[in-house]
């Protein structure tokens, strides 16, 4: 399993529902009585269920650190989503945000995500294969775009997992209510947040890449490709970093998700 820290979680989740949560109606948030979010992380969907529901809310997690935040929203519980520590048909929804593409068998998941609901399981999920992004620095794209596709060539999960979720949902024995793509869109512009101002550190430094260096060695990127990416990855942060100095940086990035949502067949679960 993929682990990350709290504050990577904390930029990449924290703006996702802001505008726009009509991709989460199938959920019907409103209508239960147990919640459990499994890979809550640091809470930042775990706040968005709390907002819209009633409900007695669980957030799970197997790194005990990160539910300190979650934990301000939900009972916080340290478990794996593989082997969830929540009896059979405990919850009236299972759910999660950007796990299942974390794991390398998610399958295994989404049976414990059947085995512990009594009414839906839900599941938000990225392609990350479908990233769109527009900038005001000429080679930011192409150069993201790169290191995206040795990423992805090198990685032990499945990024694109999205599209794949109703395939999963019935393999697992779960009838599927909604499947549905929804398109969330990041933008940086002045003022510039910590998260943005954090986002061109990484870039400047090369920080991020080396973090991701042996994911990007697997898929048979060679030390000189990836120095040579590494060297380019930091002339475009440097740019961004000076447009930024100049208030002139813009961006633009566009994100595909999967919400789909299923409900599990109880008298086969009885068995």
């Amino acid at each position: 399993m993929r682990r990350f820290s709290a504050a990577y979680l904390n930029r990449s989740r924290q703006t996702l529902w802001q505008s726009d949560q009509q991709a989460l109606a199938a959920l019907s948030l409103a209508d239960h009585e147990r919640i459990v979010e499994v890979g809550a992380g640091t809470g930042q969907f775990t706040q968005v269920l709390a907002a819209n529901s009633p409900a007695e809310l669980f957030a799970l997690d197997i790194d005990r650190s990160h539910l300190e935040q979650a934990a301000e929203y939900a009972e916080a519980i340290v478990g794996d989503a593989t082997a969830l520590p929540v009896a059979t048909n405990e919850a009236d929804l299972v759910v999660c945000q950007t796990l299942w593409t974390n794991l390398p068998t998610p399958a295994e998941a989404v049976g414990e995500f059947n085995r512990v609901t009594r009414g839906l399981v839900g599941a938000v999920e990225p392609d990350n294969t479908a990233v769109e992004i527009e900038s005001t620095v000429a080679e930011e794209a192409a150069v993201a775009n790169r290191v995206r596709t040795a990423y992805l060539a090198g990685t032990a999960v499945d990024p694109a997992i999205g599209p794949k979720l109703r395939e999963l949902f019935e393999e697992a024995g779960l009838s599927v209510r909604s499947h549905r793509r929804h398109e969330y869109t990041r933008v940086i512009e002045p003022p510039y947040t910590d998260r943005a101002l954090a986002i061109a550190k990484e870039q400047a430094t090369g920080s991020m890449l080396a973090a991701n260096r042996s994911v990007l060695r697997a898929g048979g990127l060679t030390e000189d490709g990836y120095e040579s990416l590494r060297e380019t990855t930091r002339a475009v942060g440097r740019e961004i970093v000076a447009q930024m100095q100049a208030g002139e940086y813009r961006r633009r990035e566009t994100v595909t998700l999967y919400v789909t949502v299923g409900s599990p067949d109880l008298e086969e679960q009885s068995d």
